[in-house]
Parts: C-alpha cells; sequence; structure tokens
C-alpha cells in the first residue's frame, strides 16, 4: 500500500494547477450579491422553504468565500454559535495596542466563533450585509419549516441535515457565467 500511495501522490505533483481567472471571481461575487439581494428581498416578502433554502445556500456559499475556510465548518456550524457572537465593544485592553483602522474593522466585522476540525476554535467573519441576511433566516426559521430538533444554522427544511457547501458552490460557479467554472471550485 505504500508504493500505491506514493504513486497517487506522484501523480497529483505531475498535474496542471488550475487557477481562476480574476473576471471569474468578480463575476462569481456580483452573482452572489445579486441573488442575495433577490433572495432576501423574496423571503422578507413572502416566507416560503425554497426561498429560505435558497437565501441559506447563498449565505453559506458568501461566508465560505469571504473567510476562505474549510467548507465543512461553516456548513455544519450550529445555530447557537450564530445567537451567541460576541456583539460587544473591543475590550479596552486591547483596543489600545489597535491602529485606527484595525479599530474601524473590529467595529464593522461580526465575528463567530465554531468547531473547527479537532476540535480547534475557528473564526469567522461576517460583514453588515450577511449579518443582516442570517439574522432573517434566524427570524423566518419556524415559518419556513425547519425543524426545532435540527442544530445547523444552514439547515434543509424539513430535515435534520445541512446544506452541502460543495453543492452550493458548484451550482454558483456554474451558474455565474464564468468561462472556466471548474476552476472556481
Amino acid at each position: 500500500s505504500l508504493t500505491a500511495l506514493r504513486n497517487i501522490h506522484k501523480a497529483k505533483w505531475n498535474t496542471p494547477l488550475i487557477l481562476p481567472f480574476t473576471e471569474d471571481i468578480q463575476k462569481r461575487h456580483s452573482y452572489l450579491d445579486s441573488k442575495n439581494d433577490e433572495y432576501h428581498k423574496l423571503l422578507s416578502e413572502d416566507p416560503s422553504d425554497v426561498r429560505w433554502s435558497c437565501l441559506a445556500r447563498t449565505c453559506l456559499a458568501s461566508v465560505i468565500l469571504f473567510n476562505r475556510r474549510r467548507e465543512g465548518e461553516v456548513s455544519s456550524m450550529p445555530l447557537s454559535a450564530f445567537m451567541l457572537r460576541n456583539t460587544s465593544e473591543p475590550h479596552g485592553d486591547i483596543d489600545w495596542a489597535l491602529s485606527e483602522t484595525e479599530k474601524q474593522l473590529c467595529r464593522h466585522f461580526s465575528r463567530i466563533e465554531t468547531r473547527g476540525k479537532r476540535g480547534r476554535k475557528v473564526p469567522i467573519l461576517l460583514t453588515p450585509k450577511m449579518v443582516d441576511s442570517l439574522e432573517l433566516l434566524v427570524n423566518t426559521r419556524e415559518k419556513c419549516g425547519i425543524q426545532k430538533s435540527n442544530p445547523f444554522f444552514f439547515a434543509r427544511p424539513g430535515s435534520t441535515l445541512h446544506h452541502r457547501s460543495s453543492d452550493c458552490l458548484r451550482t454558483f460557479a456554474q451558474k455565474c457565467g464564468a468561462k472556466n467554472p471548474d476552476a472556481l471550485k
């Protein structure tokens, strides 16, 4: 088995690395922003399980891409991690050590801590727009058929499972109109 494993790793070395085009990344980002706005408006007007899932998948992809986190850390994030996020001002002893730019960034972004690989604490940053959409998802959970027993933030309506982030990223890479959607995964 050692030889087989060595051959697998050697084959991976010789494969070319496919990098995404800058315009493809921009297309995906603007596509996610427009879909987030659209689904946010639709869910606010008339909550339904389909609209809830659409906004949840859009938010899931946006959070993963913004933070460059492992997909499983974000998709399996518990609802309690978002509800217990720290919304207080930065601590005074830490505040004096930060530059003005760093202080502004601390006030602008919200921070969630969730469990990562091997039980490590993983920070996730959220923009105000993301927080607004995530709060809408929390407020409409019951109306949209999310079971109370489902502990995941990005839950599937009528199930105890969460949305798979790899499916979300693949779908948005294909739908955004990118020249090479395989490189965006």
